[in-house]
């Protein structure tokens, strides 16, 4: 047998291998989370609002009254369950359910958070504001945002309308990244003791790159933050 012949048939069983495995992740991996994400999408809607009908319209109700809001009128959003406005804040908050479940609430007023919760995300109002900065005042334009620091990529300052918008109020926990990639790429992973302290799920996950984190958004229909 030549090398040629060896190198090719070498080249061969490599590739062949790869197949294999490849078939065994899809199988394993793969279908077994489409049939979920599917069985979702196929509940979602009774989930999220045909079974939460008196919550959204108690919350519609307290949202188009609260003076932070302006008046809006939110509709129903599929995936989400109305939570309560935040004592602090004065904010609505609504539970995630694609990425958890939704969290009590302790005797303290505060959230029960565990490794299941969900992503909690707040209702922000619309508004307008100045986005930009600038290095030196413009004499023919208000004098906004000006930082000897700033660089020319961020001028000139401009006007920006934001039409209310959902933000999540934690950082993406270890949980809920493990629960879409079953796997958790932060250095400090649950489990790890730092100092006198131990790493649990609900700490935020780190390390991931910023495909990755589109993706994540992606497979629970969200999306990462604009700059405005």
């Amino acid at each position: 047998q030549s090398a040629q012949d060896y190198t090719r048939t070498e080249w061969e069983l490599e590739t062949l291998g790869s197949l294999i495995e490849s078939i065994d992740i899809l199988e394993r991996q793969w279908i077994p989370e489409v049939q979920e994400r599917l069985s979702f999408a196929n509940t979602v809607e009774t989930k999220s609002i045909l079974t939460q009908q008196d919550h959204w319209q108690s919350a519609q109700s307290a949202i188009q009254a609260n003076p932070n809001y302006n008046g809006l009128v939110l509709q129903p959003q599929l995936g989400l369950v109305p939570l309560r406005a935040d004592p602090k804040s004065g904010l609505w908050e609504f539970a995630h359910i694609q990425s958890g479940t939704a969290p009590q609430i302790a005797g303290n007023g505060e959230y029960r958070l565990t490794a299941e919760t969900g992503i909690i995300l707040v209702l922000v109002p619309g508004g307008q504001f100045w986005m930009g900065a600038e290095s030196a005042p413009d004499p023919e334009r208000p004098k906004i945002n000006v930082d000897p620091r700033a660089r020319k990529i961020e001028s000139p300052s401009h006007p920006i309308s934001l039409a209310p918008f959902f933000l999540s109020k934690y950082e993406l926990t270890q949980g809920q990244w493990s629960r879409i990639f079953s796997s958790n790429n932060s250095a400090y992973p649950a489990g790890l003791k730092f100092g006198n302290r131990v790493i649990n799920s609900l700490h935020p996950v780190e390390q991931v790159q910023w495909h990755e984190s589109v993706t994540a958004m992606q497979r629970y229909d969200l999306s990462l933050p604009t700059e405005a």
